[in-house]
């Protein structure tokens, strides 16, 4: 077993990457590199890329990449015929990869290597004055308006045949452990859904990296990008319904993670979330069972509608 550092792109294929450039631009990400069939877009933490569109007929998710420690985790995946043969990563930052199949056929790529530059400047976290804690003395506070910038692609979420097989498979391939699950409100033992995250000892990590969510329709749920604050949140909000943009169900407070959380649908229907505030966790963190229902999972904001969950 290896384990992975980190979430590091997705894939999708998409109708129109002109479209989807557009919109990403303004949902806070970067071009790297467009061709004829193929769109490499940045967030501001030095990946070359964390999102990959690719011209197709149709919308639908490719595959989740995942960052390895080291050339050997990839060595020690195909040695133990869990992985294709380790190839050269063809895209922006080179590198190396290998390729996994996991339960219900979704696609994971295990990288190392890639070349990153520097993160990219951004605004300062606001400084909030509390009700019992005054931190901001003769001081306003101005948040720039308009697009904000996604920092990072904090986690995705998806759905699977059994959650808890699924994150066998993670634990024992990946490292990728759980860290919360969403149980039934009328049985504690009936598992829904799990949160899983990176294991990386006693350094912090995201929360999740991955949900998995009990269904018989397989496919993705969403992508989740990070920004600065709640107020980058808002300022995000308010930019997209300007521009046009098809709002899902937000601005509001997760329960598993704490996230404040925006949904999305992009240009071809499929679900993306600017996130702030998330909790981070290490070796330390113990697990807890979250309510399975809408207002469960909700801890302020408006409650997603059963669609949501499908």
């Amino acid at each position: 077993m290896i384990k992975v550092k980190d979430i590091a792109y997705v894939v999708y294929n998409v109708p129109n990457i002109d479209v989807m450039e557009s919109f990403l631009v303004d949902f806070g990400l970067s071009t790297t590199l467009k061709t004829t069939d193929t769109l490499y877009m940045r967030t501001g933490n030095g990946l070359p890329y964390q999102y990959v569109a690719k011209a197709a007929t149709k919308s639908n998710f490719v595959c989740f990449g995942f960052v390895a420690e080291r050339y050997a985790d990839l060595e020690l995946l195909v040695s133990n015929k869990l992985a294709t043969k380790i190839e050269v990563i063809d895209a922006p930052g080179g590198g190396y990869k290998v390729v996994l199949e996991g339960p219900d056929g979704y696609i994971f790529e295990v990288v190392h290597g890639i070349n990153c530059s520097q993160s990219d400047s951004v605004r300062a976290p606001l400084i909030y004055n509390a009700g019992t804690q005054k931190s901001r003395i003769n001081k306003s506070q101005r948040p720039p308006k308009g697009r904000v910038d996604a920092m990072r692609l904090g986690h995705c979420a998806f759905t699977g045949s059994n959650p808890l097989l699924t994150l066998e498979w993670l634990q024992n391939t990946l490292g990728i452990k759980a860290c919360d699950y969403l149980v039934s409100v009328d049985n504690e033992d009936e598992i829904l859904g799990v949160f899983m995250c990176c294991d990386q000892g006693d350094k912090l990590v995201d929360h999740h990296c991955l949900f998995v969510s009990l269904s018989n329709d397989i496919r993705i749920h969403h992508c989740s990008f990070e920004v600065q604050d709640l107020d980058a949140v808002m300022s995000g909000h308010d930019f997209l319904i300007k521009c046009g943009y098809q709002l899902e169900v937000g601005v509001g407070r997760h329960m598993a993670g704490s996230q404040v959380f925006d949904y999305w649908i992009d240009p071809f229907g499929m679900r993306i979330e600017h996130y702030a505030d998330g909790d981070v966790v290490n070796n330390q963190y113990i697990h807890k069972k979250i309510s399975g229902t809408p207002e469960g999972v909700t801890q302020w904001g408006p409650v997603p509608s059963d669609k949501f969950f499908q």
